[in-house]
């Protein structure tokens, strides 16, 4: 008895038998334990069974550039009204597609203006700037209107003597008629531009010009300045003088001299060589002597060609 006591006690003293700790991953039929509460499971993505996950994301479309567009607009940026296509005079494709990419491109400029280098960039757009008296100058624009009673009735609204900031004007030719000058499509047409004239006019210049974009059927398609009459003085304010170098100095914009005399000596102060200058109406003769002046449709054609 005593024997088998003390082989009992020596068993229950005996090191317990070390067993071999193997990884879960190589334990055949074994699952790893599952995590104890308290301890939260990273998240797994649910991939779709497709492979819809490895195609590239969808394109640009035109829809959403809009919509990402207009909500980027800076402030300091006038939005001009939208540009119908279409429409216009033959033989005015090349001009028209030409106005077309400078409003695009100018658009979509406008919405990132904020950033260093663009508004620079966008001053560089070529534009024509009319020289000359109010009704030569009123004679043109109604002929790159159209040369029509409504386009004489608009002409006369656009070129103010009380303008006091530069006035752009964004011709585009367009595929809708308005009627008749006594009709009311024609009427509110002409109600819009009144509108958006009456902040352009008045007696402080200011630098900054005032861009209106007019979309007519048969109207020429190109960019004009109207400066006020403060810029065509002998004796020019600071303000006027700005306004001068800033449009009739731009290397990239034509000079359109419509009389000799005092706007002829106005476009040799800024372009000595007349490189840019477009010589029309009865300053024609200064460059051609014995030359037919250049008026109506024909002026507004050859100013077109030469923009485009």
């Amino acid at each position: 008895q005593q024997q088998q006591q003390q082989q009992v006690r020596a068993k229950s003293v005996a090191p317990a038998k070390r067993v071999k700790s193997e990884p879960f991953e190589e334990q055949e039929g074994r699952s790893p334990p599952q995590l104890t509460a308290g301890i939260k499971r990273p998240r797994q993505l649910q991939q779709p069974a497709t492979g819809l996950h490895n195609l590239p994301t969808p394109a640009w479309n035109d829809a959403a550039a809009a919509a990402a567009t207009s909500s980027k607009r800076s402030p300091s940026a006038p939005a001009p009204t939208k540009v119908q296509r279409g429409g216009g005079g033959a033989g005015r494709g090349v001009g028209q597609n030409f106005a077309s990419a400078l409003s695009e491109t100018r658009d979509l400029l406008n919405t990132i203006v904020d950033v260093e280098g663009v508004r620079e960039l966008i001053d560089t757009f070529p534009e024509c700037v009319l020289v000359g008296g109010i009704a030569v100058r009123r004679e043109l624009v109604s002929a790159l209107l159209g040369d029509h009673g409504l386009a004489a009735a608009a002409a006369r609204q656009l070129v103010a003597p009380n303008l006091r900031q530069p006035l752009v004007l964004e011709f585009r030719a367009g595929s809708e008629h308005v009627g008749s000058l006594d009709g009311p499509n024609a009427q509110a047409w002409l109600q819009g531009i009144s509108q958006a004239m009456g902040q352009a006019c008045g007696q402080r210049l200011k630098l900054e010009p005032l861009r209106l974009r007019l979309s007519l059927a048969g109207s020429a398609s190109m960019d004009v300045v109207e400066l006020p009459d403060a810029c065509a003085q002998a004796h020019l304010p600071t303000k006027a003088e700005e306004i001068n170098t800033r449009h009739l100095g731009s290397p990239s914009n034509l000079l359109v001299c419509l009389e000799p005399g005092f706007p002829m000596d106005l476009c040799l102060r800024y372009d000595p060589q007349l490189s840019r200058t477009v010589l029309l109406g009865e300053a024609t003769a200064e460059e051609r002597p014995g030359a037919a002046p250049l008026h109506g449709r024909a002026a507004a054609t050859a100013l077109e060609q030469r923009f485009a």
